[in-house]
């Protein structure tokens, strides 16, 4: 026998995703289809130090959160996701208010309705352990390489 659901009350639906949003562990960032972000949530603050002040309104381009070489792999794939082409999960080097340079994997995830693009969602996961772990294991093993 199939299961009947019930369905979620529409108000209790939007509290379920900002309840999700605001409590994520995880910094994200909500841009408009121009690239002017228009949400964060707590973890952007507690991660990266910059606060809603800092980057509510502005491009993403123009607050100085990216090293060079990620800000215009994050223009690229912009483009790439405003055209709707998709994008795969891909590196960002983000420089902290702080000025440390943190690695994050970064997956953008376009809101439509219908056709329409109203926002593009990038969900930063922290990668930085990983990714110097696995640096430290490449030069150990060309370096054992080497001996051989």
């Amino acid at each position: 026998m199939a299961r009947k659901y019930k369905k979620i009350d529409p108000e209790i639906r939007k509290a379920f995703y900002k309840a999700l949003f605001e409590n994520s562990t995880h910094p994200v960032v909500i841009l408009n289809p121009l690239g002017k972000i228009i949400e964060i949530n707590a973890a952007v603050t507690r991660v990266a130090g910059y606060t809603r002040k800092d980057m509510i309104g502005k491009h993403f381009s123009k607050i100085g959160l990216l090293t060079k070489d990620s800000l215009k792999t994050a223009l690229k794939n912009f483009v790439l996701e405003i055209r709707g082409k998709g994008v795969e999960p891909y590196d960002l080097e983000v420089i902290t208010k702080n000025k440390n340079i943190i690695i994050t994997r970064i997956t953008p995830s376009p809101v439509r309705i219908g056709k329409k693009l109203e926002a593009i969602i990038a969900h930063f996961e922290i990668v930085t352990e990983q990714r110097m772990a696995e640096k430290a294991l490449k030069q150990s093993e060309e370096k054992y390489r080497s001996l051989t």
